[in-house]
């Protein structure tokens, strides 16, 4: 999976979402290399912010470099437009994402993420 800041799109297996990091918060992800938990994704419970419409949800990823930013996923970009860091897909590409990435075993799911400028 890639994350484009400045073209604002996330790409997975072979299409490209649109989605924003930040403004909010310590600003956008910074660029690196990431873990993405794809064993620890949160569908319940979640506030307004992680959905889009009926899809909620938050994919946990991790640094893979020394940082001091935590709690960093990709979810919708639900509520008030714009994220404290994470990726959040915009409310019509979402829905697309989370179908896409449903359909595809837990197995044969990213667990990279790569984010550049």
């Amino acid at each position: 999976m890639i994350y484009h800041i400045a073209s604002k799109t996330l790409k997975f297996n072979g299409t490209s979402y649109s989605a924003v990091s930040g403004p909010y918060g310590q600003d956008n992800l910074p660029s690196g290399d990431y873990t993405v938990k794809t064993s620890h994704v949160v569908v319940q419970g979640l506030a307004p912010s992680y959905c889009a419409g009926d899809v909620c949800f938050f994919i946990p990823i991790t640094p893979q470099f020394s940082c001091s930013r935590h709690g960093l996923g990709i979810h919708p970009d639900g509520n008030i437009a714009g994220t404290e860091g994470c990726i959040g897909l915009s409310t019509m590409d979402a829905p697309l994402f989370w179908k896409a990435w449903m359909n595809m075993s837990l197995g044969s799911r990213p667990t990279k993420l790569k984010v550049f400028d």
